[in-house]
């Protein structure tokens, strides 16, 4: 039997969501947005060809933006993620080293000399005067800020096509995390309201806001719903345990093989001192293990649905100084056989099983 004591620990019970919808925010520009144009039109052997990225319409606070060049005669390559408020110096050495990987014929660094910037502040001005490119009609450069983070709030996204494996399989419940590609350090956002309130879901509100990304038939990929629970004072003990069969040979004992797998068996004795959902939902320990109250359109994390309701429970550790990492334990599909409560001890007991024959044990700098 192993046991913890649960100071300095904290719970997370999740429940077993999944799924995806798609982006239908087809008239929302979602990045901070900058336009692009030709000043100047390349002559045949009379003149250098100048493109402008105009500054943003947005103002966004942090992330990366990619450029595309079209030269004349060459296939378009684009550069490697610049940041968002990178000098007119960085992002000429950016086009040199996608051009050089590239292999545009004649290529010199500099061929292409960038001034202006930051785009926060100025237009970037690409002059297109080096021999491999000097003197002809370039294709227009194009700029991607899908990776930019905004100052402004995006607080809610039109969505459609959503699968789930929930029983409502079209219904985004209220508290589902979700995550979307490509922004800035890959934020996992919640659902904290949802249009409408039943049947189909086309609008959901969420925290945090989005950090880019976000346009029309973007992947929206669903998560666990989950409650995070702060332990004040507890004791957590789990059993794994094995059947040994013994088999003799003429009453001598001969041969031992592993009979049935066995669920771990978990006892939970705790107080809180807190409970906490991004969503702004109230629920308990106690409805998160029952499916009660509002966690009612919580999912079992068995992916057998027809298996009585079941949860994962993360017990994270957490180291309260110094550079050790935290260590998680995970205890999958848990489903509780009896609940004792002390209103004077302001305690609660909760007994069950996993339906696995060992937990997972991880050692990590977070938890996500």
């Amino acid at each position: 039997m192993a046991r913890i004591q649960l100071r300095d620990t904290t719970i997370y019970i999740e429940d077993g969501l999944s799924g995806t919808a798609l982006s239908n925010e087809t008239a929302l520009e979602i990045w901070a947005g900058a336009s692009e144009s030709t000043t100047t039109p390349g002559v045949a052997a009379t003149t250098d060809e100048v493109q402008e990225i105009a500054t943003y319409t947005i103002d966004p606070i942090g992330g990366t933006f990619t450029l595309t060049l079209n030269l004349d005669g060459e296939a378009a390559f684009t550069t490697a993620a610049i940041a968002y408020n990178a000098s007119a110096a960085t992002v000429e050495t950016a086009i040199d080293v996608a051009a050089t990987a590239a292999g545009v014929a004649g290529w010199s660094n500099g061929d292409i000399s960038v001034s202006g910037g930051d785009l926060t502040t100025a237009a970037l001005v690409l002059t297109f005067d080096g021999t491999s490119v000097l003197q002809t009609d370039q294709g227009q450069t194009t700029i991607d800020g899908t990776a930019l983070m905004l100052a402004n709030a995006v607080l809610d996204l039109d969505i459609d096509t959503v699968v789930l494996n929930s029983t409502v399989t079209d219904q985004v419940p209220v508290g589902a995390r979700f995550t979307l590609p490509d922004e800035v350090d890959s934020p996992v956002h919640t659902v904290n309201a949802r249009t409408p309130s039943s049947g189909t879901t086309t609008n959901i509100a969420f925290t945090p806001v989005l950090a880019g990304g976000g346009a029309n038939n973007t992947v929206i990929t669903f998560l666990s719903q989950r409650i995070t629970v702060k332990i004040g004072e507890g004791d957590l003990t789990w059993t794994e345990s094995r059947e040994m069969i013994y088999d003799r040979d003429r009453d001598l004992l001969d041969t031992v093989r592993l009979g049935q797998e066995q669920p771990v068996s978990v006892d939970l004795n705790f107080t809180f001192e807190y409970v906490t959902t991004e969503s702004g939902q109230n629920i308990t320990p106690v409805d998160a293990l029952k499916q009660i109250g509002e966690a009612t359109e919580w999912v079992s994390s068995s992916s057998d649905l027809c298996e009585p309701y079941a949860i994962d429970i993360y017990v994270v550790h957490n180291v309260p100084c110094g550079t050790d990492q935290d260590q998680d334990f995970r205890f999958q599909d848990f489903r509780w056989e009896s609940l004792d409560y002390s209103v004077q001890d302001a305690t609660i007991a909760v007994s069950g099983q996993c339906n696995v024959s060992n937990i997972t044990t991880t050692r990590a700098a977070s938890f996500v």
